[in-house]
């Protein structure tokens, strides 16, 4: 990327990250400088050209926003939740949006947008986001598991993400941890996002604490209620092994935890490193580090502006 030459013309770039619930938008310079942000609501009761509409209008808003520092806008990035076929565009499944399967995303929107656009998987793009301006700063072999409502994955290598035949590849919270194990959303059994989402930590909450949050469990780990430092003892063990996998077949640098389970790294971090470290080659085991995502709620949406960046040859 020729930055002197990308601030010299005052471009800036919008990133989009869509969920289930909301999305978040922001726009940034080549350099990494965030100039304005956006949110919005992404359920529209299930309306998927209302959210189109919504996300334009959010561009719109942001470019305005923008106008009065002379920046001008070189492209858009999408980050989207689910299982997205690429380079295509479509979405094949989005569980926490399920109008929109079959919908092909990247017509729809480019279609309607003035200038260049670029998409890419949710997970692909906090992975990018970190690199860029986070955890993984400089990195070119990172492995990244979000550990939110499901658990996602993705993965770089020689610093291009890497897709499969199309697209789908890097499914880590698919990666089964416990043969003959619990039942997962996928249809699989015993899959890493079963034992360690946020999802799961409430689950084997219940019990003790009733309906509650991660969250709430993190907090009472954090005052030393055994039963929640258990559930998180848990978290490490299976993040442990995925992690020894990730390591072994990979060879990366780094691997960075992110998402809302992520934030309670410090609870689980102990046991993840001692599993890893009994089921890795130690060669492997002594050169890749294990840390938590650095960029927060904005990893995604950061990410996908420089996808959109790199995309367009910035």
């Amino acid at each position: 990327m020729n930055v002197r030459s990308a601030i010299q013309t005052k471009s800036f770039y919008i990133g989009v990250d869509l969920g289930g619930t909301t999305f978040k938008a922001l726009a940034v310079t080549p350099d990494g400088e965030i100039l304005a942000r956006r949110s919005g609501q992404s359920q529209a009761d299930g309306d998927v050209h209302a959210v189109v509409a919504a996300i334009l209008q959010t561009v719109d808003t942001l470019r305005a926003d923008v106008a009065a520092t002379g920046h001008e806008l070189a492209a858009v990035g999408l980050g989207m939740a689910g299982i997205i076929e690429l380079p295509a565009g479509i979405v094949r499944r989005a569980p926490n949006l399920p109008k929109w399967s079959g919908v092909d995303v990247r017509d729809l929107l480019r279609r309607q947008l003035n200038v260049p656009f670029a998409m890419e998987n949710d997970a692909n793009v906090a992975l990018l986001g970190e690199a860029w301006l986070g955890a993984a700063h400089g990195l070119q072999h990172v492995v990244m598991i979000p550990l939110g409502t499901g658990v996602g994955g993705a993965v770089m290598i020689d610093g291009a993400i890497l897709h499969g035949a199309k697209g789908f590849a890097g499914e880590i919270g698919h990666m089964v941890v416990e043969p003959n194990g619990r039942q997962c959303v996928c249809g699989s059994y015993g899959c890493l996002e079963q034992y360690v989402s946020g999802t799961a930590v409430a689950r084997l909450a219940q019990p003790h604490y009733g309906t509650v949050t991660s969250e709430a469990v993190a907090q009472a780990a954090r005052r030393g209620e055994a039963e929640a430092l258990d559930i998180f003892h848990r978290v490490g063990w299976y993040l442990g092994i995925a992690c020894a996998n990730m390591a072994q077949l990979f060879n990366p640098q780094c691997i960075v935890i992110g998402g809302g389970v992520g934030e309670a790294f410090d609870l689980f971090h102990e046991p993840l490193q001692r599993v890893m470290r009994e089921r890795s080659m130690l060669e492997v085991y002594e050169q890749v580090r294990v840390v938590p995502a650095a960029c927060g709620p904005v990893a995604g949406s950061l990410g996908a502006a420089y996808h959109a960046m790199r995309e367009t040859g910035q």
